[in-house]
């Protein structure tokens, strides 16, 4: 099997998630993250997987998918 490098860009492209979120001073802070797809006994899981500092001490989020 092939895979032609446009595919994994835009494979790439679909599984990234911009993250924003409110702090306690109710300023904003936006980061990125990917979608991680994990199989456990033939059940699937999503997952966002960020950096901890993204996120870190956030009131609420907010979460885009391309």
């Amino acid at each position: 099997m092939t895979i032609k490098p446009e595919s994994i860009f835009e494979n790439i492209l679909f599984t990234t998630v911009r993250i924003e979120v409110t702090l306690p001073n109710n300023s904003i802070s936006m980061g990125t993250g990917f979608i991680f797809n994990y199989v456990k006994n033939n059940k699937q899981y999503l997952f966002v997987v960020t950096n901890k500092h993204v996120i870190k001490d956030s009131i609420e989020g907010r979460l885009t998918f391309n």
